[in-house]
């Protein structure tokens, strides 16, 4: 009798087909035969999760872990993670699983305690001591190191609703000389962040106190996002290369975000989120003076279902020495809801650097809708262009390259003309 393929297969690819299963599916591949009853234990990756909050449910994932890592090659796991909404009486269970993941040298530890509670939980002394780890992300814990951070390897740091002082940002990040990218989601208890690392390259701060400063002299990228009721403050960001900006902005706040837009002039990236675009169109529309940002990318994050079309016009007059334009999530409107139409909105200069423009639109703006009549401006006004990419989301129709609509979007498009004889436009079903 013939072997099935499966069995023909290596042990390796078998791991790789187990490691696409959920965890209990995959402990579940052990009653198929004698050869796979313990080839699930040299898996290198082992994720837990519990989205139920009933505390059966809980204990039974509990139960399951433990089992889990008895059984397992623990000198083969390379990453672990746990998600599941933590109680004080499940605190010597995670205090286990943390110590397996010092014992065999874990390099990626992800620790999400899910929704809001009073029990939080206290990462244990041994977890501080952990030098082999490389990636590590921690949601609803206290740290409270009492001697020394000792995080050697660590590049990578996530951390989300867990409470900080600058005094213990400053020990942490002294104790990660390599680490490359920290990450910040709604943390509280500081309002300085000083980040004097030289190995620090990213930082990412999303939705945390009212008021922050920050001081980043050697970061490359920051990612900030807020409500319209945070503040930011900007200091020694002469290092920095990318930006991106997204939080909603009041009325009352303009003046706060066209200091916050100086600050970052010199960026040569810069991405704008919906209410940024908005707030920077109206500066623009009320004439007030900008100094010349020094931009080479501009990429534009656009809200759906949110008329876009004016105020990508008027940002990029702010922008003359841009080279690279990206537009992304684009569901555009004719008007830009005071009565202003696509088509009385025109360029007064030439776009005389941009080289590079990739855009997404929908397909409900296509065959002369606002994202191609953007298109045709940008072709007419970028004299040096070289390629242009334009992804098509089509939704409910047929979407393959010899469907009606394609041929009608690419017909429209050789129909436009170009002001650099360079120009190639590339149009992708996305």
């Amino acid at each position: 009798m013939p072997r099935d393929r499966l069995s023909t297969l290596s042990d390796s690819l078998l791991l790789r087909i187990i490691s696409l299963l959920r965890m209990k599916k995959a402990v579940m591949t052990c009653v198929l035969s004698k050869r796979w009853r313990f080839l699930w234990t040299d898996l290198s990756e082992f994720t837990f999760y519990q989205i139920s909050s009933e505390t059966e449910n809980i204990r039974k994932l509990v139960d399951f872990v433990n089992r889990t890592l008895v059984l397992c090659n623990g000198d083969l796991v390379k990453r672990i993670g746990f998600s599941f909404k933590y109680a004080n009486c499940f605190a010597s269970a995670v205090n286990a699983w943390i110590e397996f993941a010092v014992k065999y040298r874990v390099k990626d530890v992800a620790l999400t305690l899910l929704y809001s509670s009073e029990d939080k939980y206290i990462l244990p002394q041994i977890m501080y001591s952990h030098s082999s780890l490389e990636m590590l992300s921690l949601r609803n814990c206290i740290i409270t190191p009492r001697g020394d951070v000792e995080w050697g390897s660590l590049k990578q740091l996530y951390l989300e609703k867990v409470e900080l002082q600058q005094p213990l940002i400053a020990k942490i990040l002294s104790g990660c000389p390599v680490l490359y990218s920290l990450y910040l989601k709604e943390c509280s208890g500081f309002d300085r962040l000083e980040v004097n690392s030289q190995s620090l390259m990213s930082l990412t701060v999303i939705n945390n106190e009212s008021f922050l400063e920050i001081s980043v002299p050697y970061i490359h990228c920051l990612e900030i996002s807020a409500c319209s009721k945070q503040r930011f403050r900007l200091k020694n960001i002469s290092s920095l290369v990318e930006a991106s900006i997204d939080f909603d902005i009041v009325l009352d706040a303009i003046n706060y975000f066209q200091k916050l837009f100086v600050s970052l002039q010199h960026v040569k990236n810069l991405k704008l989120g919906p209410h940024c675009i908005q707030v920077l169109s109206m500066l623009a529309k009320n004439g007030l003076l900008l100094p010349i940002p020094k931009q080479d990318c501009l990429t534009l994050n656009l809200l759906m279902n949110k008329p876009s079309i004016p105020h990508i016009h008027r940002l990029l007059g702010l922008f003359p020495d841009l080279e690279t334009l990206v537009i992304k999530r684009s569901y555009l409107s004719y008007q830009d809801g005071e009565g202003h139409d696509l088509y009385a909105c025109d360029l007064k200069c030439d776009l005389l650097h941009l080289k590079s423009v990739d855009v997404e639109m929908f397909e409900e703006s296509y065959i002369g809708g606002p994202m191609l009549k953007l298109v045709q401006l940008l072709l007419k006004k970028a004299i040096v262009l070289e390629k242009m990419v334009i992804k098509v989301k089509f939704r409910g129709i047929s979407s393959t390259p010899h469907s009606s609509g394609y041929i009608k979007i690419a017909e429209m498009l050789l129909s436009y003309p170009r002001s650099s004889p360079k120009a190639v436009v590339v149009l992708v079903d996305d």
